[in-house]
């Protein structure tokens, strides 16, 4: 068990692990990722891991863009398979109001994500069981989908630790030691 590191990583939901990977691809230094239960415990393994190039900041639309490059490449990258699966994503709505679609397609348009605007009657073909009102658009992004989140997390988390992270579960973060603006310290409940 590593009591030193040059990063320390807290948490080991997706974010965690997906940084814990590119940290470790990238040979930064010594990784330590922390996970005070398993990895993929907490949000990560509830989220529907919707795929979509739709936020209301270009960093989040961006981050988007380059996931779903990385889910169309995973095993060359990761290794394995996340469970993605490259479907589409519809969103039907009745605006194109940036806050009631969950963001603002001018964003996506620049990150040069395909989106197709769809009428009701093009919606009635798309989805022939689905019943629509007539004032109701559809957004389709064709290169969204979702993934299996446990799946993605997991792989990362086993891809950081082939590229030499160290991966520590069932140990709790209890304090981090802070001097001149640094971390020089992360205080577990098995020792710093």
């Amino acid at each position: 068990m590593t009591s030193t590191a040059e990063i320390v990583v807290i948490g080991g939901g997706v974010h965690g692990a997906s940084l814990a990977f590119h940290l470790a691809v990238a040979d930064v230094g010594h990784v330590v990722l922390l996970e005070k239960q398993h990895i993929a415990s907490g949000p990560t393994a509830q989220s529907g891991a919707m795929i979509r190039a739709l936020f209301n900041t270009r960093t989040y639309v961006d981050l988007v863009v380059a996931s779903t490059r990385m889910f169309e490449n995973w095993d060359a990258i990761v290794g394995g398979n996340a469970g993605f699966v490259q479907q589409g994503f519809l969103r039907i709505t009745n605006t194109l109001d940036a806050a009631a679609i969950g963001g603002d397609l001018e964003l996506t348009r620049k990150a040069g994500e395909p989106f197709q605007m769809l009428t009701t009657e093009e919606l009635s073909q798309l989805v022939p069981t689905g019943t629509f009102q007539k004032e109701e658009i559809g957004i389709l992004f064709p290169t969204g989908g979702y993934a299996d989140p446990f799946r993605t997390t997991v792989e990362l988390a086993d891809a950081a630790r082939r590229h030499g992270a160290e991966i520590r579960e069932g140990v709790q973060v209890t304090d981090i030691r802070v001097d001149g603006g640094c971390v020089t310290a992360v205080e577990t409940d098995s020792g710093t």
